[in-house]
C-alpha cells in the first residue's frame, strides 16, 4: 500500500465507526480472486432520495452500525 485515503468524517472515538471507509492506493497490481475484488463507487446523483427503495449490496466486516456483529472480522 502506497497511500492511505481515509474518509475525512470517519469517527472512531464514540464508537460508531461512522464513515468507515478508506481508498488503498496500491505500488503493484492486484491478482483478482474469488475473494480479492474490485468494487464500484456511486457515480451517479448524491440525491438520497434518488436510492431509497432500491435493491443493493452491502459489503464489509465486523459490527454494523447498530453495533451487531453480523460477520467474522478477516483473519
Amino acid at each position: 500500500v502506497e497511500v492511505v485515503h481515509i474518509h475525512p468524517e470517519f469517527r472512531s472515538d464514540d464508537g460508531t465507526y461512522e464513515a468507515d471507509l478508506a481508498i488503498l492506493v496500491l505500488n503493484e497490481p492486484v491478482q483478482y480472486t474469488i475473494y480479492v475484488r474490485p468494487i464500484c463507487l456511486w457515480k451517479f446523483s448524491v440525491d438520497i432520495n434518488q436510492i431509497v427503495g432500491q435493491s443493493g449490496t452491502a459489503v464489509g466486516w465486523g459490527k454494523d452500525e447498530k453495533g451487531t456483529e453480523n460477520t467474522r472480522p478477516l483473519a
